[in-house]
């Protein structure tokens, strides 16, 4: 099912077509499951000013390379890290940079990783519809707070409906969110309720991770936090793709990554034509 539906996404593509994706590594908390190259400390958060300067930088010599090979961008996509960490004035630049010197025309889609909840307000969602994106994240892993509470998630399920709600008001074309099976603490009970919760919600794109656990995460040192055998992430896995097929999502994409609970994969899941 996957392969044919991104066999129809690709068909379409052109050889001089292009992505562009902007990376934003910083968070305001490390979560414990995570591997990812994200600064989460004050030293480094003094360093996000001068960072912003480079990336702007970094979008006007793209900006010039995209032009002087005849490439054409169809997708854009502001990622990290949580790009909504940055403040309302640095959202604003960066947006006024792409404006300036990245090619939009032809952007099909133009994606930001609202990821954080607590990260994201009114005004802020504002600057980045303004700013041309039509697709937003909002992710909360999970909507029991006793599971955000092992993983080191430092926002609230409650924090996770305003922003939701905030998000869809906005006006988005997409709105995605994305839940982790096998969390320490999640039991098929609670991953049923928060799959429910997101598809309650109205989200026209859900990405069912499976947890994998790296060198680097925190939760790598916990005794018994990780079940290898991913007995909990199969049923989880399985009852979300049953569920999800019966309320109108398809797959359209899906990977693996090394030491994942169960050895299972991280599958896209959208309503047709709400692909990524």
């Amino acid at each position: 099912d996957t392969a044919r539906c991104e066999i129809e996404m690709l068909s379409s593509l052109r050889p001089e077509n292009c992505g562009v994706y902007l990376s934003v590594p910083f968070c305001p908390t490390r979560c414990d499951y995570c591997s990812f190259v994200s600064y989460s400390n004050k030293k480094l958060f003094d360093l996000i000013p001068s960072y912003v300067e480079r990336l702007c930088r970094d979008i006007e010599k793209t900006g010039e390379m995209i032009k002087d090979n005849g490439f054409e961008p169809i997708a854009l996509y502001i990622g990290g890290g949580t790009p909504s960490f940055l403040t309302e004035e640095q959202l604003v630049k960066i947006f006024r940079t792409i404006e300036k010197h990245i090619p939009t025309s032809n952007v099909r889609e133009f994606s930001f990783e609202g990821g954080r909840p607590d990260t994201l307000t009114k005004e802020k969602l504002n600057i980045i519809k303004s700013g041309g994106v039509d697709r937003i994240s909002v992710n909360p892993q999970s909507t029991c707070q006793e599971v955000l509470d092992a993983i080191g998630r430092k926002h609230t399920v409650g924090q996770f409906y305003e922003a939701a709600d905030l998000a869809m008001s906005a006006g988005f074309t997409t709105v995605n969110t994305d839940l982790i099976a096998g969390l320490p603490k999640d039991t098929m009970e609670t991953f049923s309720k928060t799959l429910s919760d997101v598809i309650g919600i109205g989200f026209e794109n859900i990405t069912v991770h499976t947890l994998s656990i790296k060198n680097a995460s925190e939760i790598k040192n916990e005794e018994g936090a990780f079940d290898a055998e991913g007995k909990n992430g199969r049923e989880c896995v399985s009852y979300a793709a049953k569920t999800l097929g019966e309320h109108g999502y398809r797959p359209y994409y899906l990977y693996r990554q090394k030491y994942m609970s169960g050895s299972f994969e991280n599958v896209g899941w959208c309503r047709e034509g709400a692909e990524n």
